[in-house]
Parts: structure tokens; C-alpha cells; sequence
């Protein structure tokens, strides 16, 4: 049925300093600093129930096309960009910059008292 739409791969990979995460389902993926560095970023696009988890600094995240994703960074130098998801949970670390959020629904913000204000 042309209708029905394809089931892409999941995508874990590591590309000209961007972590590039695609397509998970229902599990939890975890970066360590043996494999990020603060200056990488991360794009996170069209997981579904995923959660991520970063133990070290990175510079910056973006989520897009997402539902019902939890995010748990460590250290975020610059912003977190939210486009086009939908129920999505960030947890806020030792440090998170700007949280930024564009045609999104149910996005939540979880700061620490490191992260607040």
C-alpha cells in the first residue's frame, strides 16, 4: 500500500562534528565523553518515545519531528532548538543556554538549580 509509510533504519552516527540520531523507537540511547566533545552538536530528528541521555558537555542540540522524546543533558555550552515535535521533556543538568522552541506542542522544561535563573 503506496499509503503506508516506510520504516527508516535508525540512524546513530557521527558526522562532521554533529551526532546525527534518527528514527529510534522506544529506547534509551547514552553518550559518554569517551565519544562527545563539548564543541559537537547533536540532531535529533523524527525519534518516536526515545530517551537521551549526554554525560558531558556538547554545544548544541536540536530536536526536530520528534514525539514523545525525554532529553537528559549534562552540559549544553550554547541552545537547545525544539522544531515541529510534540511532547517532548528536557532535563536540565549543570548547565543548559537557551532553550528555544519553534511550532511545537507539550515541549517542558525540567531546570535544575544549577540551570535556573
Amino acid at each position: 500500500n503506496p499509503a503506508e509509510k516506510k520504516v527508516k533504519a535508525p540512524v546513530r552516527e557521527f558526522r562532521n562534528k554533529i551526532w546525527h540520531i534518527e528514527n529510534f523507537g522506544a529506547e534509551e540511547l547514552v553518550f559518554t565523553d569517551a565519544e562527545v566533545e563539548k564543541n559537537h552538536r547533536f540532531s535529533i530528528v523524527n525519534c518516536m518515545g526515545t530517551t537521551i541521555r549526554i554525560t558531558t558537555k556538547v554545544n548544541v542540540i536540536t530536536i526536530e519531528g520528534s514525539k514523545k522524546v525525554s532529553l537528559y543533558p549534562a552540559r549544553v555550552m550554547n541552545s537547545i532548538d525544539i522544531m515541529n515535535s510534540q511532547v517532548v521533556n528536557v532535563f536540565g543538568g549543570q548547565q543548559m543556554g537557551m532553550v528555544n522552541v519553534e511550532s511545537s506542542k507539550e515541549v517542558k522544561v525540567h531546570p535544575t538549580a544549577a540551570t535556573s535563573p
